[in-house]
């Protein structure tokens, strides 16, 4: 409610959250006529910038985890193709034996075999499990970065907005 010199007035009602009515009341003559305000506006802005936000850290999301599951892929075609010749060594040495003596010496080769294929697989399953890791540790503070992002955007936005509510209900006391 506004009052103005010369006996003309203003009085804003509110009537739902984007839309007002302006009532003005000067020298007998009551006019009104509807405002559109920018509630909606605002409510459309920050659901743009809400969607912009989410878009980027799912965009950042898949760029880390299309990383991870690279690097994964590289050490698995590594140890595989390591592991692929070792095999193939050994069997064209196993297939060139013609006797009994030949294939007891490629018995321990094999064996031998064997335990490096298990000793490189546990090596391998371990370095394959530090970069999930770290690969999920890097998407656990993209995702804890976004959380507070929007904490802190939506705090401001609240702050302002009791900040608005309260200069008008001290402006509507005077």
């Amino acid at each position: 409610m506004a009052m103005s010199g010369g006996g003309s007035f203003r009085f804003t009602k509110y009537v739902a959250s984007h839309q007002k009515f302006v009532y003005s009341l000067s020298h007998d003559t009551l006019t009104t006529h509807y405002e559109d305000t920018t509630m909606l506006q605002q409510f459309n802005s920050q659901f743009i910038a809400a969607s912009k936000q989410l878009s980027d850290t799912l965009f950042k999301a898949h760029t880390l985890a299309l990383e991870g599951f690279e690097r994964i892929t590289d050490l698995n075609l590594k140890a595989l193709d390591g592991r692929v010749q070792a095999t193939t060594e050994f069997f064209t040495t196993a297939t060139e034996s013609n006797d009994v003596e030949g294939f007891k010496n490629a018995f321990p080769k094999g064996v031998n075999l064997i335990k490096e294929h298990s000793e490189k697989l546990y090596n391998n399953s371990q370095e394959v499990l530090g970069v999930t890791l770290k690969t999920t540790e890097a998407l656990t503070q993209l995702a804890k970065g976004a959380f507070e992002s929007a904490n802190e955007t939506v705090t401001k936005q609240v702050n302002t907005v009791t900040k608005q509510v309260n200069d008008a209900a001290k402006k509507a006391a005077k």
